[in-house]
């Protein structure tokens, strides 16, 4: 006897500790550069960034706690912040590339680390079929040094901030490598 799962969808949900989010937030909110400045792009919030030292230490920490989980390895293909403003949000997409026709050039995982969240600012909503009648939502409030790796095939949004200070993070992609 044999146990077939059909639909399972796993996310790893984590905190990264001794990360100075001061370091990550500044070039976030300073350097980044806006993909669009079209507020009807979705990409609108999303910012090419610069790696430093506290993101590497983030990602090195990420690594390190999938690894145990999972006993794979993850290999980031790319990263990029959001610095929402009030009002601001994210609409629902997911990471999936219709343009990519190899599904070995596809990311299997992607992910968000939370930099700086004010009281208010959205949660996070992932949206999946449950048949092919329905849609349920599942919300997550963001925690400042909190991180989360789901498939890159999910649908998510990020709800309104509403608060008067930035809200910020930081989402990447990877492909998972099996180390057994």
């Amino acid at each position: 006897m044999e146990i077939l799962t059909l639909v399972h969808i796993s996310c790893l949900y984590g905190s990264v500790e001794g990360i100075d989010n001061e370091k990550l937030a500044h070039p976030c909110i300073t350097e980044g550069v806006r993909y669009s400045e079209d507020p009807l792009d979705t990409g609108f919030e999303d910012l090419a960034i610069p790696s430093n030292e506290e993101w590497n230490k983030v990602f090195e920490n990420i690594q390190h706690q999938f690894m145990k989980v999972n006993g794979e390895t993850l290999e980031f293909i790319d990263h990029w912040a959001q610095v929402h403003r009030k009002y601001e949000s994210t609409n629902m997409h997911n990471h999936f590339d219709p343009n990519i026709n190899e599904p070995k050039d596809q990311p299997d995982v992607s992910g968000v680390y939370y930099v700086q969240i004010p009281k208010g600012s959205g949660s996070l909503v992932f949206n999946y079929n449950i048949n092919q009648y329905q849609t349920m939502s599942y919300s997550i409030e963001p925690i400042v040094g909190n991180f989360l790796i789901f498939p890159s095939t999910l649908n998510h949004h990020v709800t309104k901030n509403l608060s008067d200070d930035l809200r910020v993070s930081i989402s990447f992609n990877a492909k998972v490598n099996n180390s057994k």
